[in-house]
């Protein structure tokens, strides 16, 4: 696969499906992709490359009572939703100072680099000021930035701030100043 004639970083292939990572060197603004088989080569398909595109995990099966929530992670695997929202996913709510794992992409540069492509070897920060917020409250970050051992992904280890109690608090970011155009919710008591 290339996108704007550069050699993308392949993840995964299914015979519906395709992720790769956009080469670092990439020019932004509308890029073609071409995905390559035995077979041959598809008709260019046009994509619009940004600097950063940031986005949580928070999955299609997530959507409870007209709600998307994150995938907010407990360090023991559960997950930071209503209790019994989904039928065979451990879930609870989350308390002041419990400590979440996220994850997310597109959320660009970091420090010390780590070229696109590459396993990410050490503990970074993102380059561009990064902020959660539970309601109107802001979370404190421990890690923000890619995550060691993947490619391409990030990771934000976040404390859960003292709100009030409800399967609904809206959970917001913003990455250099801009929000995210996510709208997502998360479980607190």
């Amino acid at each position: 696969m290339t996108i704007g004639g550069q050699s993308a970083f392949v993840s995964y292939i299914s015979p519906a499906q395709v992720n790769v990572q956009v080469p670092s060197n990439v020019g932004t603004g509308p890029q073609p992709i071409i995905v390559s088989t035995a077979a041959g080569a598809s008709t260019p398909y046009t994509i619009t490359v940004n600097p950063q595109q940031p986005g949580l995990l928070a999955p299609t099966s997530f959507i409870i009572a007209g709600k998307q929530y994150i995938a907010a992670f407990f360090q023991d695997g559960a997950f930071a939703l209503p209790p019994g929202a989904i039928a065979g996913v451990a879930s609870r709510r989350a308390h002041f100072g419990d400590v979440l794992t996220l994850w997310g992409i597109g959320f660009g540069s970091v420090t010390p680099n780590t070229p696109a492509g590459q396993l990410v070897p050490q503990l970074n920060t993102l380059a561009a000021p990064f902020h959660i917020l539970f309601g109107q409250t802001e979370a404190t970050l421990q890690y923000d930035g890619l995550a060691p051992n993947a490619v391409g992904l990030y990771q934000f280890n976040v404390v859960v701030p003292n709100v009030a109690a409800s399967d609904t608090v809206p959970l917001t970011f913003t990455l250099g100043g801009v929000p995210g155009t996510q709208t997502l919710y998360i479980a607190v008591q």
